[in-house]
């Protein structure tokens, strides 16, 4: 369940082989969360955008791909809290990603926490 964010483009894959249906390239600095470590370097991931699949934590020169993101991200959101948002965020009703959406909030938009997701460490 640990939360990651690519650090350069990633292909995700239905499956762990390399030969498996292609689901999405995900960009740089997308958040990711670790489902199960695979063999070698693969791991599988679910991205709230693309879904479930599996792509490489590491090149073949053992650079990373993806980085671990630091506990320490997350906890500066708080109830109460006011910050600005950095780049396009949808807000929607509930926090499931089913839910209907209210607007796009664009960088620099002012927002307050009004209440913290219980399913998802990200909403």
């Amino acid at each position: 369940g640990d939360l990651c964010e690519t650090v350069s483009v990633v292909t995700m894959r239905k499956a762990m082989t390399l030969d498996s249906v292609l689901i999405a390239e995900l960009p740089t600095g997308t958040t990711l969360e670790v489902l199960e470590i695979g063999e070698g370097r693969r791991i599988k991931i679910k991205s709230e955008d693309a879904g479930i699949g599996w792509i490489f934590s590491k090149t073949r020169m053992n650079k990373p791909i993806v980085v671990k993101v630091e506990d320490w991200y997350l906890e500066d959101f708080e109830v109460g809290g006011e910050h600005e948002v950095k780049s396009t965020v949808t807000m929607r009703q509930r926090e499931g990603l089913d839910s209907p959406i209210i607007c796009e909030l664009r960088p620099g938009t002012k927002i307050r926490i009004v209440e913290k997701g219980t399913e998802n460490k990200r909403r």
